[in-house]
């Protein structure tokens, strides 16, 4: 660092010696008049005194960054002590070099200080520019994130507008087989069962007499281990729900958080305990369907609505995707008024939803809205539990990996802007926004996801 000479606290001077009388400086001993002339006597000549000031020289002073600590200065060697007498002049001398002194330290001081000053400033700054950088960054990171969101959303509706395509075609032609044998059948009896195939639910009276015994299932549910039938604990509620094939729909309503159980069943129809054989012969009036029993204070029916209409495509009418005949008929069926009044305005709200985004196979929605109570006399029940081996199939060891049904990529409407003004508060949605992003359904999503139940929030 050179010989310059920095300003050291130690050095500094006491209050009393910088009264400016010029008795001390810079840790000289007093400066007695009397010694001064003895001096001049004996020594002749003035000369330089040993405590002549050091100019404070800034442009000689190093650099200091507040991140990096400063070399130690050089320690400045001691006065020797006064053992000659000077000239009196020297008093003079020594008083203005101790005031300039005085002067040049606050001004050190006040440039040190300055200096850090400025050195704080640019850190602040510097770290504002990080900030931004990092702002800037999480920007573009969100628009590559939101880009990527929306090109696997435009594939995804690609997708299901092809596979919607190959559907109409192979339903086209299946319609075409059915009536060319209905045409040419020697079987009356068939051609009848291959018209009710097509044409959609039947009357009572000419609906297969079914049987009195009930199907035996397992006693408790596969992957969530809860009873699989009644009596259910006294704050739970029930609802039946009809989305295509029983299979995935089943799956998908168990995986909710805040489903109690569920079971497999053959609903809405006039045949009692009806087979699977039966249900799927069109003769029995039922539809495949998935009895859900759920806690209101964990999920709410309008969560459930919500995950009903945009697991599958509710305007293909008997039938969902490739499964077709009044078994794979969209139904709700309700056990309050309350159910009832949300079912049907969900609808209404699903259906515009549906038209404005130009999606569903069909021009409208065809789900049937019925009360439990309306099955009570014939056959007796809403729903009859399926055989066993169609409880909880896909969650099963040897399960057939299959799903037919398709959703339209279309959410239902906010809650608010559907429901009526005196249920908004009491069946408010449970499961937040951030729970269907990540977990709305898409088309054969129940294949691909684990079968256990949904934590919510994760854990």
């Amino acid at each position: 660092m050179g010989n310059a000479c920095v300003w050291q606290p130690e050095l500094e001077l006491k209050d009393e010696y910088q009264s400016g009388t010029g008795e001390r400086f810079l840790g000289d001993e007093a400066l007695d008049p009397q010694l001064l002339q003895k001096e001049a006597e004996v020594t002749g000549p003035a000369r330089e005194p040993y405590g002549k000031a050091i100019e404070y020289n800034p442009e000689l002073a190093p650099e200091s960054e507040p991140d990096i600590q400063a070399e130690p200065a050089a320690p400045v060697p001691a006065e020797p002590p006064l053992h000659e007498e000077r000239p009196s002049e020297l008093d003079a001398l020594a008083q203005s070099a101790h005031q300039e002194t005085a002067k040049a330290r606050p001004s050190q001081k006040a440039k040190a200080k300055g200096k850090a000053s400025k050195a704080k400033v640019g850190l602040g700054v510097k770290e504002g520019a990080n900030q931004a950088i990092e702002r800037v960054a999480g920007e573009v990171k969100g628009n590559l994130a939101v880009e990527t969101k929306d090109a696997l959303k435009e594939k995804a509706l690609e997708e299901i507008k092809e596979h919607r395509k190959k559907s109409q075609d192979i339903n086209a032609r299946m319609a075409k087989v059915m009536e060319d044998a209905k045409k040419g059948a020697k079987n009356p009896e068939l051609a009848m069962l291959k018209e009710q195939f097509l044409a959609g639910p039947m009357d009572a009276s000419s609906a297969l007499p079914g049987r009195v015994e009930k199907i035996k299932v397992a006693k408790h549910h596969y992957v969530l281990h809860t009873p699989l039938e009644g009596p259910w604990p006294e704050n739970m509620k029930v609802v039946v729900l009809a989305n295509g094939c029983f299979w995935g729909a089943e799956k998908g309503a168990w995986r909710l958080p805040g489903v109690y159980s569920t079971a497999t069943c053959y609903a809405a129809g006039f045949t009692p305990n009806p087979q699977y054989a039966e249900a799927c012969s069109g003769r029995t009036g039922a539809t495949e369907a998935v009895q859900v029993c759920y806690d209101p204070n964990k999920i709410s029916i309008a969560d459930i609505l919500r995950w009903f209409w945009q697991s599958h495509d509710p305007t293909q009418g008997n039938g969902q995707g490739g499964d077709r005949g009044t078994q794979y008929r969209s139904g709700l069926y309700h056990f309050d008024q309350e159910q009832k009044e949300l079912m049907e305005c969900s609808r209404n709200a699903y259906r515009l939803a549906l038209r404005k985004a130009g999606m569903g196979q069909g021009p409208t929605i065809t789900t049937e809205i019925k009360g439990a109570s309306e099955f009570k006399k014939t056959p007796g029940s809403i729903f009859y539990h399926a055989e066993d081996e169609h409880q909880q199939y896909l969650a099963k060891p040897g399960s057939r990996a299959y799903c037919g049904a398709e959703p339209q990529g279309v959410s239902l409407p906010a809650f608010h802007t559907w429901a009526p003004a005196h249920l908004r508060e009491k069946h408010a949605p449970k499961l937040p926004e951030a729970f269907w992003e990540k977990h709305a359904p898409t088309e054969g999503l129940c294949l691909r996801v684990p079968d256990e139940q949904i934590q919510w929030p994760p854990p």
